[in-house]
């Protein structure tokens, strides 16, 4: 079963990668999510064999991959994020499907994400009040780049019709009761958890 929303976000890296001369896996780079095309599953001993990578942030290993429903992916995937070196809970359910990952970043971009693997309060924060994560990011000399930054973001808000996740730490929790359960581990990250 192919994922249309993943299509349609491919898609739209190739016509940005066309328009700006840069490779379709890192058009989105700015925003940290660099696509992988094919899908692969990453081979990090913390990384779900049940999952497909999509996209990565370009640091430490994080990655995003969708969880196969009945060995294969779909419209309805969940996407977990695997950060390897958050060596105690490395996988985090960061959205139900593709377009509710997309609208978690859609106000500060993919990267801010991973800290939810590592300090849970201070992603919420940044999510919550992007101009803290941009001032963290963007000041002196990167502060041309947040322009690039944010017309990115502003183009995945408006082709997917994205919003902010209100509840952002009662919709985290539920999403891993629900989804945390399917993913299956490599048996070496297993015997060391």
């Amino acid at each position: 079963m192919p994922n249309k929303l993943l299509e349609k976000l491919w898609e739209l890296a190739q016509q940005e990668a066309q328009r700006t001369g840069t490779s379709f896996e890192m058009v989105f780079d700015p925003i940290g999510l660099r696509l992988e095309r094919p899908l692969t599953t990453w081979t990090y001993s913390s990384t779900p064999l049940n999952s497909s990578t999509f996209a990565s942030t370009g640091g430490d290993g994080v990655s995003f991959g969708l969880v196969h429903i009945y060995g294969e992916i779909s419209d309805n995937s969940p996407v977990v994020m695997t950060a390897p070196m958050a060596f105690s809970q490395p996988n985090t359910i960061v959205g139900s499907h593709l377009s509710e990952f997309l609208s978690l970043g859609c106000q500060v971009g993919y990267l801010a994400l991973e800290e939810l693997a590592y300090d849970l309060e201070n992603a919420i924060s940044w999510l919550k009040h992007p101009d803290q994560w941009f001032a963290k990011c963007y000041d002196g000399p990167l502060e041309a780049h947040l322009v690039e930054v944010q017309s990115l973001l502003q183009l995945l808000r408006e082709k997917f019709s994205l919003e902010p996740w209100e509840k952002i730490e009662e919709r985290l929790a539920e999403l891993q009761l629900k989804f945390m359960p399917s993913l299956r581990l490599p048996e070496v990250w297993r015997s060391t958890s």
